[in-house]
């Protein structure tokens, strides 16, 4: 949201960001359509048709989850060519998994979800952390096997947490979910 850019979430305000830029409101279901680089790309309500588009043409869907404080979160499905990718920030699992997701998600290449916590951080030690909008590497495990992705990276790692910790935390997903790494930083993952 505007609001956030500005201090003391973010020590420069909107106006101090010298680019140009244009703002749009959108929403779940809505889809951002990239052609040309030397265009900005296209906002294609999720009122409207999406018509026909040239194969080099990046498509990113927008999935709005309700599961994160205050207005939920925004998460995006990135297709190019044959190739795509859903970035699950900021979310948070339900009991039996989170079904919205799951089938924005079906049969992705690669899924980034939120994997802030480990079963007791989540729910067995003080603060619980239930209801904060952050999931468990479980939860995030489940939405990948459900979905059917073919790899899944664990991200949005608690600053509580060692290196050690998430290897160990690491190990662990892969025993459920073989195809699973962990972000870390300058990590580069490959569709191709």
């Amino acid at each position: 949201m505007i609001h956030d850019i500005q201090p003391p979430v973010f020590p420069l305000g909107l106006e101090e960001l010298y680019s140009q830029r244009e703002i749009h409101h959108i929403r779940g279901g809505d889809r951002i359509v990239l052609i040309d680089p030397a265009e900005p790309p296209s906002l294609v309500s999720v009122h409207d048709e999406l018509s026909e588009l040239p194969p080099h043409a990046v498509v990113v869907r927008v999935h709005h989850g309700y599961h994160h404080p205050e207005e939920g979160v925004l998460m995006f499905r990135i297709q190019y060519r044959e190739r795509s990718l859903v970035i699950a920030t900021d979310t948070e699992g339900y009991f039996n998994t989170d079904r919205r997701l799951i089938k924005f998600a079906r049969g992705t290449d690669l899924l980034i979800h939120d994997a802030e916590y480990d079963e007791h951080d989540y729910a067995d030690q003080m603060p619980i952390r239930q209801g904060w909008g952050h999931s468990t590497w479980r939860m995030a495990v489940e939405v990948a096997q459900a979905a059917e992705v073919k790899q899944l990276v664990l991200f949005h790692h608690s600053p509580a947490h060692s290196d050690d910790y998430l290897d160990e935390m690491l190990v662990r997903a892969q025993a459920v979910f073989a195809e699973t790494i962990m972000a870390q930083e300058g990590g580069v993952v490959s569709l191709l």
